[in-house]
C-alpha cells in the first residue's frame, strides 16, 4: 500500500520473488541482506528517493509517480488497476509462510 492505495496484492512468496509495482520493488530492494553492503561497497541501505505526498495533495494517476524512475505519461494520468489474485483472496494470512518466503528471499540475495 502506498499513500492509501493498494499497489500490489499477491501471495507473499510471489511478491518477494518478483515484485511487479515499482514501489514494491523499492521496498524489496531496501531490505537488508547479510553481507551485501560490504560485498558491494555500500555503507547505507538502499532507500526510495523522494517523500510521500501530503494527504491533501495526492498527484493525479499513480500516487507513486513523482518518486518513480519508471513513470510514464500514462502513470501520471491514470491510476493503475490492481489485479488481485484468487490465491490472495482465498488463502488465510499465514505468518509462517510469510517468514519462510522472506527467508528464501534472503538466501537468494546472499548467495
Amino acid at each position: 500500500m502506498y499513500a492509501g492505495r493498494i499497489v500490489e496484492q499477491r501471495g507473499s512468496a510471489d511478491i518477494f520473488r518478483a515484485p511487479a509495482h515499482p514501489y514494491t520493488q523499492g521496498l524489496v530492494d531496501s531490505l537488508p541482506r547479510l553481507g551485501s553492503r560490504a560485498a558491494l561497497g555500500r555503507s547505507r541501505l538502499r532507500e526510495i528517493a523522494g517523500v510521500v505526498p501530503a494527504i491533501t495533495n495526492f498527484p493525479d494517476g499513480c500516487r507513486f509517480n513523482p518518486r518513480c524512475a519508471q513513470a510514464t505519461d500514462v502513470c501520471r494520468a491514470v491510476a493503475p488497476a490492481i489485479r488481485i489474485s484468487f490465491w490472495a483472496l482465498h488463502q488465510p494470512a499465514d505468518m509462517d509462510e510469510l517468514a519462510a518466503a522472506f527467508a528464501r528471499q534472503l538466501a537468494v540475495r546472499v548467495s
